[in-house]
């Protein structure tokens, strides 16, 4: 391997704002290049990127054609492309496959031979679509907690690119095993739960679970993000996101989504999906501008894929939180009737619905106070 010289980077125009002078920057593309990276990825994608991006997946910018690869194990070039599409990744993105990735395909592409080609892109788009959350949280967090600092750090260019790939090598295969345990973990208390009041349709087409399903959305926030900087707005939106998680969490129901300032929940009991939207009321409540959460119940069969719920149960839970105003829980006639009587509601009668055919009846269940 030759060494670099700053006449052949001055010839590619490889450069750097960050380096003090030409033995800097030599200095971070000769370790690059120590590392595997070639020229030709620097001069293309720039030196910050390189050092981050080999580290974390080998040939990230280049590598053996996937439509090549896949139809030499036997894999189709449609399904290849629908399976790319359905794990959230650009098919033809000329980013080729690793060792790794032709494995992955090459299972999902046996798994459709078992659970048929929909259904198989069905998961693969669940676990697609929350490996990129995954990723781009992480890469956020990344560069407002680590990058940002090393960027602005008076240390030579040199010392920040062996920094970012030194933080690479130490924490993410870490990570990436620590989230590997927790889905398994999650897999495994959902499987063994024999509480779950589940079943499968008669055309076997979806699994059927009755449950209480909730939205709660923040009142005002709207009018609040007008007016709030970034760092005001990040305050909120992460306390708004760990007080929910933990309110739905500690009792007993599983947050299936959150979007903005609103939330999506489920519970198999009643009670506590009443204790949680109590709790919910008083979320972000003390921030100037916000008025607490309104959160809208039902409960019935729903249907459950792909990680989420679908029916007209759920569909009746999100149009009358907007019913609602701050600090109020409103409810079905379905919820009401599974409450012990001691909880004090309050009929609200009958209410037309957008997209529901006949009248809800309405109730509004007293966030503290109890008869008797």
């Amino acid at each position: 391997m030759s060494p670099v010289t700053f006449e052949e980077l001055q010839r590619r125009e490889i450069s750097h704002a960050r380096a003090r002078d030409d033995d800097d920057l030599v200095a971070a593309v000769q370790y690059l290049v120590d590392l595997g990276v070639t020229l030709d990825e620097i001069e293309e994608y720039g030196i910050q990127r390189m050092a981050s991006a080999r580290r974390v997946r080998e040939r990230a910018w280049h590598g053996t054609d996937a439509d090549a690869a896949l139809a030499g194990v036997g894999i189709d070039s449609d399904f290849s492309q629908r399976l790319r599409l359905a794990m959230g990744l650009q098919a033809g993105s000329g980013m080729g496959l690793t060792a790794d990735e032709l494995d992955a395909t090459r299972f999902f592409a046996g798994v459709r031979n078992i659970l048929g080609e929909e259904e198989t892109l069905s998961m693969v788009r669940v676990v697609g679509n929350s490996s990129a959350r995954i990723a781009r949280a992480t890469a956020s967090m990344l560069r407002v907690n680590f990058a940002t600092p090393i960027d602005n750090s008076p240390a030579p260019l040199a010392d920040a690119v062996v920094a970012y790939t030194q933080l690479i090598d130490s924490s993410l295969p870490t990570f990436l095993e620590a989230t590997a345990t927790l889905i398994r973990r999650h897999l495994a208390g959902f499987i063994a739960d024999e509480g779950l009041d589940m079943r499968v349709d008669e055309t076997r087409s979806a699994a059927l679970q009755r449950l209480v399903i909730g939205f709660a959305d923040l009142v005002g926030f709207t009018a609040f993000t007008e007016a709030a900087d970034a760092e005001q707005f990040m305050d909120v939106i992460g306390q708004f996101e760990s007080e929910v998680q933990e309110i739905v969490v500690a009792n007993g129901g599983t947050v299936v989504k959150m979007i903005g300032d609103e939330v999506m929940f489920v519970t198999q009991h009643t009670d506590e999906a009443v204790r949680v939207a109590r709790q919910l009321t008083s979320v972000c409540r003390d921030t100037a501008g916000l008025d607490g959460m309104r959160v809208g119940l039902s409960r019935g069969e729903v249907i459950n894929s792909g990680g989420d719920y679908y029916g007209t149960i759920v569909n009746i839970a999100s149009r009358i939180v907007g019913m609602s105003f701050p600090d109020a829980i409103v409810a079905t006639q379905s919820v009401v009737d599974a409450l012990p009587g001691t909880v004090a509601r309050t009929s609200l009668g009958p209410h037309e619905l957008r997209g529901i055919r006949d009248p809800i009846e309405l109730y509004q269940i007293d966030r503290l106070r109890v008869h008797g």
